[in-house]
């Protein structure tokens, strides 16, 4: 973005109910394969993860137990850990092109001049992307994943021949909440800036509404849960 006319185009890949997909056989293998977990270690992860049940519990009403043989808890101390472990070598298929990668939220960047080159790079890219996580049990949320030209404002997209892959078509943003931040295309964080002043401006109207309400101690509890 640096160089005049340069533009980076990035695709932000929202994954459906990744948690709750992870494949718990595929998962142990890989903690061996890949990480040289000792084995009595994964036994004790495969103790915990595999045949587990759930129920559904309707007034007096209690089903039979069902068997949960995928994911792992959000809740898990460790939960997030595990689907890193599990995902780690999706690297193989990001060679060509930078990425962050944090649990489940991932950001694919490449930059260039020309869209046309840029959009069929990542097209390839993304088909990569996705034949990796349906091999591994996981699934792109294509309503949800979306993608964005970031340029200095003197830089046009004239002609935009859009991201598609596998048969799916994504949708082009100008702004996207990424990580609890706000990134527009022009890479000035206006958008974060009034998100923030508009998010601040309603908490100091419900400080001075509480203020007039509660009392001092309960009012200095309000505001340290706030901060």
């Amino acid at each position: 973005m640096d160089k005049p006319g340069n533009i980076v185009l990035v695709v932000y890949v929202d994954l459906r109910k990744a948690f709750d997909s992870i494949d718990h056989v595929k998962l142990l293998y890989k903690l061996q394969k890949h990480f040289n977990i000792p084995c009595r270690l994964l036994v004790v992860i495969g103790n915990y993860l595999i045949n587990r049940y759930y129920f559904i519990r309707i007034g007096s009403f209690l089903s039979k137990g069902l068997i949960v043989n995928r994911g792992i808890g959000q809740g898990l101390v460790f939960g997030p850990n595990l689907f890193i472990y599990y995902i780690n070598d999706l690297y193989t298929v990001l060679s060509n092109c930078y990425y962050t990668l944090f649990a489940d939220d991932l950001a694919i960047y490449i930059s260039g001049r020309d869209v046309n080159v840029l959009t069929t790079e990542m097209n390839e890219i993304m088909c990569s992307v996705d034949n990796w996580f349906n091999n591994n049990g996981l699934s792109i949320n294509y309503q949800k994943t979306k993608y964005m030209y970031i340029r200095k404002p003197t830089t046009k997209v004239v002609y935009d021949p859009g991201i598609s892959f596998n048969g799916n078509t994504i949708e082009r943003v100008s702004v996207f909440k990424y990580l609890g931040i706000h990134v527009d295309d022009k890479f000035n964080f206006g958008s974060h800036f009034d998100s923030v002043s508009q998010r601040v401006n309603v908490n100091c109207g419900m400080i001075r509404k509480f203020r007039r309400l509660l009392p001092t101690r309960a009012f200095i509890i309000l505001l340290n849960v706030m901060m």
